[in-house]
């Protein structure tokens, strides 16, 4: 009898138990940053608080709440504080924030209450160029009405703070980095892992033995994303992290999930790199040391990281918007400096480039010289040709503002409009700073005016038009600044067409009464067609869920990619053709390639065109009929490239146009049915089927013959039907109304799919 008493007790206290867990155990997790942003100081994260609903609204707080994030400490203690966290709109909003304090590299975290800042300082200082993983957690004291503020480093309490009212939220946005309102530098170095978690009315969110494991997992993951080649990693003993989170530790009230189990037998290696994109470590590195410019291309790649999960990098919209954002606002500030416009040039080296392209020779090439007689001649169309490669350096032109500034006057010398519009553009935005200074404002005012008198063609027109509005902004060639005048110029050019008329007017509404937003938004709208700084603030309404549209993460991302692509760093698709052009395949791989990791799709492409010309080693004269020269061949690639830059640079990007998409899904059928001679590891046909239908649905020709050949032959998991691979060969021959060299040049596909449907098709 007794001893059934105590079983009954000890499954009373279980339940209890089980009861309290309950109550303890968090009702809400949301993992905002599963990758990792870079800080220099200058740069903040905004998430807004609608992704953070647990620690948003207005009022006091009445539920526990916790947050998780891991820190990595790159600069040593500074005179200022530091912001790592913080969320509200000026200091009288501080629930919750943590900085680091000054002179030291010890936290302090604080929280608004009822009466006043609730604050406290952490006993540890964080470890210099090394993770650490911070929880903050709040909730009523156990036995208490009061409620309870703590911090946990590395798993570990390090302390707390009693408040005696619950603290007061706002909805204000989550800030990483930088804090609202400061002047001094903010945080430097890495933050990743952001988790934040709501526990109703419990008394904590997380119990001691929780927070453990979210440091155990924290520290996992950190290691796969820098594992590869962070040679300052700190590895934690494969024993201590496995002590953690093993199975039954502090008993049942701490359940271990499979997925947080650590592999004891994994090592720590610091080896081996991914097979296209750079290392993360160094990327991160560069990303928060470099300056200006020069951090794009480690930008780019981390943007691209996280957009398509790479390299060990949790796929994450958030991180990649982080990183996105980032370069397009440098490009946009870099677009807006005088002379400093590019344009993105891709081009396809399949398109008989040798024929039509001589950008190895330049200036020097024969084109050039022909272009330069005939405007010598009297040809206005080609001195503009020369202008606008002298302007934006491309056809293996160096950039060239006095050049370009030639042969635009001589263009309008010569009676053309455009060459006018040209003519006027650089001498108002002082292009040449000795033009600008002499009289060069006056005389762009004379040059639109004469425009809007004489021209009834509404694109010059319009042009005219928003360069006039852009002198009464800036009080140019002698006119005074005038807003109202400036506006009515820019709507003006808008309702003609143009679309950097319509920039300017949402510019300009943006900028004053609220009420004007949603009509600034209309204007951003009509100019993104053709404006990559309109992309840029509709990148940053998207981001936010500002000027009346709704937040989307990815279409933000979309946005702040056409202005980000615009920019010097874009050359290094002009080199790839120069370097193919000068017959040097291998410095051509290495510049597309440099390109892919900043996301030109069209370089992918270009990247496995010269992979195919090194598999294709006789330069015979179907090849050659066909434009398809084939100069020294390529010697070095990475086997796994192909399905790399297929599936991640195309596929996985933003901007490749249906054609290439299909042309890429045809390259990936290939890769999958024929394995590791196309690419893939293995073959599996029933991938390749999927693929080839995808190609299809986008009207690649040779996907027909390709999966008609599929389905003639029968692979495995496929069977054999030649009811649907004539219907196939027949659908594919009437919409490529070519012979068979035709059907070749339209991409590498199985030749005897072709030869398949020569012989058994049309002798039908």
């Amino acid at each position: 009898m007794r001893e059934r008493g105590c079983r009954l007790l000890f499954l009373f206290l279980f339940a209890c138990l089980a009861l309290l867990h309950g109550a303890l155990a968090e009702t809400g997790t949301d993992l905002i940053l599963g990758g990792v942003i870079s800080t220099d100081g200058e740069v903040q994260h905004k998430i807004p608080s609608s992704d953070v609903p647990g620690i948003s609204g207005n009022g006091t707080c009445t539920s526990s709440f916790y947050v998780s994030l891991s820190v990595y400490l790159g600069e040593d203690a500074t005179e200022h504080f530091r912001g790592i966290f913080f969320k509200g709109r000026d200091n009288t909003e501080r629930t919750p924030s943590i900085w680091l304090v000054p002179h030291t590299n010890q936290v302090t975290y604080r929280v608004m209450g009822e009466q006043g800042e609730v604050w406290a300082t952490s006993r540890r200082e964080l470890k210099l160029e090394s993770w650490s993983h911070l929880v903050l957690t709040f909730g009523k004291k156990m036995g208490s009405k009061n409620f309870v503020m703590r911090l946990y480093i590395d798993g570990e309490i390090d302390s707390e703070i009693e408040l005696r009212s619950p603290p007061v939220l706002n909805d204000a946005d989550f800030l990483l980095g930088k804090d609202v309102g400061a002047t001094s530098k903010g945080f430097v170095g890495l933050l990743s892992q952001l988790e934040v978690g709501t526990g109703g009315e419990s008394f904590y969110p997380l119990l001691d033995c929780e927070v453990r494991q979210k440091f155990a997992s924290a520290a996992r993951n950190l290691r796969k994303i820098t594992r590869r080649d962070h040679s300052l990693w700190t590895c934690q003993r494969e024993a201590d992290l496995a002590d953690l989170v093993k199975p039954g530790h502090q008993g049942v009230l701490c359940p271990t999930h499979d997925d947080d189990a650590v592999d004891e037998g994994e090592e720590c290696s610091i080896e081996g790199k991914g097979s296209v994109f750079e290392g993360n470590w160094e990327l991160l590195r560069k990303s928060h040391e470099a300056k200006g410019n020069e951090k794009i291309p480690a930008i780019l790649q981390l943007a691209w990281k996280n957009w398509l999960g790479l390299d060990q990098n949790p796929k994450s919209c958030h991180t990649a918007l982080f990183y996105m954002q980032m370069a397009s606002s440098i490009a946009s500030t870099n677009y807006q400096r005088p002379g400093q416009q590019f344009s993105v040039e891709e081009v396809l080296l399949s398109e008989r480039v040798h024929q039509s392209r001589q950008d190895n020779a330049g200036t020097d090439a024969d084109d050039s010289w022909a272009l330069k007689t005939m405007a010598e001649g009297g040809s206005a169309d080609a001195a503009l040709t020369l202008a606008n490669r002298h302007f934006y350096g491309h056809n293996g032109f160096p950039k060239n503002m006095t050049e370009a500034l030639s042969y635009f006057k001589m263009a309008h010398d010569l009676g053309s409009d455009v060459g006018s519009i040209a003519l006027a553009k650089m001498l108002l935005r002082g292009d040449l700073v000795d033009g600008a200074a002499q009289g060069g404002g006056q005389r762009a005012i004379e040059l639109y005016q004469g425009i809007t008198t004489r021209s009834v063609d509404r694109l010059h027109l319009s042009e005219s038009y928003n360069g006039l509005g852009f002198a009464h902004f800036y009080g140019k060639g002698g006119l005074e600044p005038n807003r109202t005048e400036a506006l009515a110029n820019f709507e003006e050019a808008a309702s003609l067409g143009s679309s950097q008329g319509a920039l300017n007017a949402a510019l300009i509404l943006n900028d004053e009464d609220p009420g004007h937003k949603a009509r600034a938004v209309e204007y951003f709208k009509v100019a993104a067609k053709n404006s990559a700084l309109a992309n840029h603030y509709l990148g940053q309404f998207k981001a936010y869920g500002e000027g009346g549209e709704e937040r989307n993460c990815s279409s933000a991302f979309e946005h702040f990619w056409q202005m980000a692509k615009i920019g010097p760093w874009a050359n290094e698709l002009s080199t790839g053709l120069k370097s193919y052009l000068d017959g040097d395949l291998d410095g051509a791989y290495a510049a597309y390639k440099r390109a892919a990791q900043l996301g030109y799709s069209i370089a992918g492409y270009n990247i496995l065109f010269l992979l195919d010309s090194r598999r294709s080693k006789r330069n015979n004269g179907l090849r050659r009929l066909l434009g398809r020269d084939e100069g020294e061949r390529f010697l070095a690639d990475d086997p796994a490239d192909t399905r790399v830059v297929l599936e991640d640079v195309i596929l996985g990007g933003v901007e490749a146009t249906d054609v290439l998409k299909g042309w890429a899904h045809q390259k990936l059928g290939d890769c999958y049915l024929f394995g590791d001679t196309h690419g893939c590891a293995e073959a599996k046909p029933t991938k390749a089927v999927e693929h080839y239908e995808e190609a299809v649905l986008r009207g690649n020709v040779a996907a027909y013959f390709s999966l008609g050949d599929v389905h003639f032959f029968g692979a495995d998991g496929v069977e054999r039907n030649e009811t649907e691979a004539f219907r196939l060969f027949r659908q594919g021959h009437e919409r490529s109304g070519r012979e068979l060299a035709s059907l070749l040049a339209l991409g590498s596909y199985s030749i005897l799919s072709v030869l398949g449907f020569l012989k058994r098709v049309l002798v039908l």
